[in-house]
């Protein structure tokens, strides 16, 4: 009998257990339903006044961690903060159409940065630690494309092409952005190769 009360003891103490979990998941649900709601009643309210309108949305110790904003001149944005309210990556529509994802570091450097003109151009670029451009990754309007390293500290660069045509090319420049060497292929698709000395007078071609 003794086992039998033990048992029954236990069932019921899961039983309440059971209940009060059931309870806090149907107010948690119904908490998100109310902030679900009040999302929604804010974002139409902004959109209805038709004036340069924002939301913000705070974590429990009323930091701003969320900012989406409609402005009168027909850009929107969007920010996102860590806890410290530090920016850490943006999302903006410019009137114009181009849009630009930009991502910062805990120091609020830019360190990349994607975006697409309103031309449908795409862009993608990469900083160092200084926010200096270090790569870029681009489709031009005529089709072609550029790949560019960059050596931030003396301006020195390495860029691969692709011309409108289809022909790659290779590009090298000195400190002060002058060509040094360019290899690629001429109209015929043969090989052509040039070097250019520190004034960008050319050293040697082949052909």
């Amino acid at each position: 009998m003794e086992a039998n009360d033990r048992i029954e003891e236990r069932l019921t103490a899961l039983e309440g257990a059971l209940s009060r979990a059931r309870a806090q998941s149907r107010r948690r649900g119904r908490l998100l339903g109310a902030l679900a709601v009040v999302l929604v009643a804010s974002l139409a309210l902004s959109f209805r006044q038709g004036a340069a309108q924002e939301v913000i949305l705070r974590d429990a110790t009323g930091a701003k961690r969320l900012w989406l904003g409609a402005l009168a001149n027909g850009g929107a944005g969007l920010g996102l903060y860590d806890g410290n309210g530090r920016t850490r990556a943006e999302l903006a529509l410019a009137p114009r159409g181009n849009v630009d994802l930009l991502f910062f570091d805990a120091e609020g450097r830019t360190r990349a940065h994607m975006g697409l003109a309103a031309d449908g151009t795409p862009r993608v670029q990469l900083a160092d630690g200084n926010a200096q451009p270090a790569l870029l990754l681009e489709v031009a309007a005529d089709g072609s494309r550029r790949l560019r390293l960059g050596a931030p500290a003396d301006a020195r660069e390495a860029e691969l092409r692709i011309l409108p045509d289809g022909r790659p090319g290779l590009e090298m420049r000195g400190p002060d952005t002058t060509g040094r060497l360019s290899l690629g292929l001429d109209s015929s698709h043969g090989a052509e190769l040039q070097l250019r000395d520190a004034k960008g007078r050319r050293s040697f071609a082949r052909p």
